[in-house]
């Protein structure tokens, strides 16, 4: 388990710098994102919804007193928050929701879970389409970032504000009875591919049909609700043409295989596997549930 965030370097007194901007993620008139944020000097942070390259929707926190969060559409002021106070070196949830449509669009923005801008039936459409479909985060010099999440309203799960949240990152500790794929060294196999970044020097391979690794995770501490993960997998082809591949989640002895990836390249390629319910459960997973599982790779 690790608890790393980000934090801008860049030198150029208060000005906000592009933390990082998404990838076009959707096309649904909905789209909500989460940040934490944390200041350490009288700057910014914000949220920005874009359609492609458009600024849209876009939320502004500012710790000077008094504290303020600015709401904009594009570069114009929609409305200003100031009924609360932030402090330097300490964390603030900030959350935003928004329909998109140029005349009955609806912002709602929440601050540490609490709502402080509900808006209905106003313009949130600066770009050619009626949807937001990238999210991107601020912030000026040594303001840090952490547990950002981003959903739309599409489906019957996280499709909404998801509240004050965490996100926590979890490597393989060790391996289970189901060990299939060859070691590139030795014969332990979760060592080879619990490296964080990735290292490519060591690894497991294997070409044979329904050859599975599972292995298990640290626990997570405490209690709460879980949204859902993301297994990130890393691979690429080395031999012969294609390869499909699936990541099994094993609760209870009930597989989720997940998507079927196909690799065809020679260079390594992230792919992902979301899931938001247990498997042998059909609900939400529980802390221990999760704890409980087997999770890995297997060659289609």
């Amino acid at each position: 388990m690790f608890g790393y965030s980000i934090r801008n370097n860049v030198a150029h007194d208060s000005l906000n710098k592009v933390i990082f901007t998404t990838p076009a993620l959707t096309t649904d008139s909905t789209l909500i994102a989460g940040c934490a944020f944390m200041f350490f000097g009288n700057n910014t942070s914000s949220i920005n919804f874009y359609d492609g390259a458009t600024l849209g929707i876009n939320a502004i926190l500012r710790p000077t007193a008094p504290s303020t969060l600015t709401l904009n559409l594009g570069a114009s002021t929609i409305t200003t928050y100031s009924s609360f106070t932030m402090r330097y070196s300490e964390w603030y949830h900030l959350e935003m929701k928004v329909f998109c449509h140029p005349t009955s669009g609806t912002v709602e923005v929440r601050i540490d879970g609490v709502t402080v801008i509900s808006l209905t039936g106003i313009n949130t459409q600066t770009g050619a389409h009626a949807y937001h479909d990238k999210v991107s985060l601020t912030g000026a010099q040594f303001n840090y970032l952490d547990d950002f999440y981003v959903c739309d309203g599409s489906g019957t799960t996280v499709n909404n504000l998801q509240g004050v949240c965490k996100v926590v990152g979890l490597l393989p500790n060790a391996d289970t009875d189901t060990i299939e794929w060859t070691p590139s060294s030795g014969s332990t196999h979760y060592n080879l591919v619990d490296s964080n970044p990735p290292n490519t020097s060591d690894y497991i391979f294997s070409s044979t049909q329904t050859n599975t690794d599972l292995y298990t995770y640290p626990d997570l501490i405490g209690t709460g609700t879980i949204i859902g993960f993301q297994l990130n997998t890393q691979a690429m082809l080395s031999d012969g043409t294609s390869i499909v591949l699936q990541t099994p989640v094993v609760s209870d002895g009930t597989t989720d295989l997940g998507p079927d990836y196909t690799l065809t390249s020679g260079t390594y390629t992230d792919f992902k596997h979301i899931s938001t319910t247990n498997p042998h459960t059909g609900s939400v997973w529980t802390v221990d549930g999760l704890n409980a599982a087997q999770i890995g790779v297997r060659v289609m």
